[in-house]
């Protein structure tokens, strides 16, 4: 039997996303805060592309199938590289990287648990639920005037 989940836990990943609103609220394009929270959304889709290729491989493991891989590789080792080194040059942008790391983390631990309230018997529901609605969460919490 599917649950909804109690209110408790939908009010946390709600309280989660306000606080990241609150905290873009006053970015604008090319600031710290943005380019963390863009480097941050570019970095987990690079993460996501990662997980796909290689369960791609695992069903298919061709020469272009690894090439994809490989540069999906390449192109986080080249993020990775330059997030660190914004971290150090650019002021602000080290606290809102780890900010924007720390609040999803905890939207998507509030959301699993509202995943598995939803579909207790399911996880691979769950980890839908999760996947969708932190997707969601990204495009919701970014101010109107830098959406583009």
């Amino acid at each position: 039997m599917t649950e909804a989940p109690n209110t408790e836990s939908q009010a946390k990943s709600e309280n989660i996303k306000m606080g990241l609103k609150e905290f873009l609220k006053d970015s604008s394009f090319g600031d710290p805060k943005y380019q963390a929270f863009h480097d941050w959304c570019l970095r987990d889709d690079l993460e996501g592309s990662l997980y796909k290729n290689i369960e791609l491989i695992k069903a298919d493991p061709s020469p272009e199938r690894e090439s994809d891989l490989r540069i999906v590789e390449y192109r986080m080792a080249l993020l990775n590289h330059e997030i660190d080194q914004k971290k150090g040059k650019l002021p602000g942008y080290e606290h809102a990287y780890w900010t924007f790391v720390g609040s999803f983390e905890n939207l998507c631990s509030a959301l699993s648990n509202e995943g598995r309230k939803l579909h207790p018997d399911d996880p691979s529901a769950v980890s839908q639920y999760v996947n969708e609605n932190c997707d969601r969460a990204e495009n919701e919490v970014l101010p109107d005037s830098l959406k583009g």
